[in-house]
């Protein structure tokens, strides 16, 4: 035995204004500038060449059997802070290719 009362007719009046609004949210395009393009565009070049510039520290840090101590940390910083900026480019990169291809597919 059902003893759920049933629904107003203004209860689904409301349901289904709210169910429209959501498609009409769902359905909103999503704009990508022109700046972010062409950020995308040049941002696999920049990744690359910060990971060739960690791994010339890196190199440069093991084959220096001669370097002195401050040489050494300097290289390790330098080694360090190109692979963080690497691994935040290449965040940046999967963000937009994400935005770039719900737009173009939308």
């Amino acid at each position: 035995v059902n003893t759920v009362p049933a629904p107003s007719q203004r209860s689904l009046e409301r349901l289904g204004k709210a169910m429209l609004d959501q498609k009409k949210k769902a359905k909103k395009k999503i704009k990508v500038s022109k700046k972010e393009r062409a950020e995308y565009s040049t941002i696999e070049a920049e990744v690359e060449a910060l990971e060739i510039a960690a791994a010339k520290a890196d190199e440069a840090m093991k084959g220096g059997k001669g370097l002195g101590m401050a040489e050494q940390l300097e290289l390790a910083r330098a080694c360090t802070l190109a692979r963080s900026a690497a691994d935040a480019k290449m965040e940046r990169y999967i963000v937009l290719d994400e935005l770039i291809t719900a737009a173009d597919d939308g």
